[in-house]
């Protein structure tokens, strides 16, 4: 039997970490990721609904393990599927050099409660499936279509939606007076820099929140939010 390590598996891109009971269960009943192992600190109790689905177990002081908080006692270790092809399901979301994954988490919690049906991310972009950022998240990456992109240009160059770009710029269009497509996406940049002036060009149209001057710039996932609520009333399931 496969024996795992918590300090081997915390960066790998092969497994997903998720430390909390809601978590565990959400992943275990809406998603295909495959369960491997569970972790326990000497003080819990094995939850009997969530030890059937684990074919091995054990326990760990998770005070002992250096560099990383385990707060609730429990993680679940999931082989990911790797098995997905990119197919584009509107309306998504795009981050381009969003590398919090306190916003990789608020934004994927937020679009995916507002109905949207993909994220994709570069590679400048800390993955959805960080452990921090499925915390973050409470899970609900699983409602989510995820992909890595390596050619942002090329996706949307041969997107068969519309891709709006979002920026502070004069010439944006305020998000007052648009009213986004529901069969469209758009881009959050980085915090720091915004998005790629070269990506920026490419998008049919770029949009901006009506700040005051003086802000500037809102945080990456508190922007999401904003403009993901522009589509809230045109969704329905």
């Amino acid at each position: 039997m496969t024996s795992f390590n918590l300090n081997s598996l915390k960066d790998s891109e092969n497994y997903i970490l998720a430390d909390s009971y809601k978590v565990i269960s959400k992943i275990l009943h809406h998603s295909d990721h495959k369960p491997l192992h569970l972790f326990l600190d000497e003080d819990i109790e094995f939850p009997e609904n969530l030890e059937s689905f684990f074919p091995s177990k054990s326990r760990v002081d998770f005070s002992e393990i250096p560099g990383a908080k385990y707060h609730k006692g429990i993680i679940g270790v999931f082989e990911k599927n790797q098995n997905q092809e990119l197919k584009i399901i509107p309306p998504f979301v795009i981050l381009n050099g969003v590398t919090s994954p306190e916003n990789v988490g608020a934004i994927v919690r937020t679009i995916s409660g507002l109905g949207f049906k993909t994220l994709i991310f570069d590679n400048k972009s800390v993955s959805p499936y960080l452990r921090r950022c499925i915390r973050v998240s409470m899970g609900n990456f699983v409602f989510l279509n995820i992909y890595k992109c390596d050619d942002l240009k090329k996706l949307i160059n041969n997107s068969p939606y519309p891709i709006y770009a979002t920026a502070n710029d004069p010439s944006a269009i305020s998000l007052n007076n648009w009213n986004p497509e529901k069969q469209s996406g758009f881009i959050i940049g980085s915090e720091g820099h915004g998005m790629d002036e070269e990506i920026k060009g490419l998008c049919d149209l770029t949009v901006k929140i009506p700040i005051k001057m003086e802000v500037q710039h809102l945080n990456a996932g508190h922007s999401c939010a904003i403009i993901a609520s522009r589509y809230l009333f045109d969704i329905t399931d």
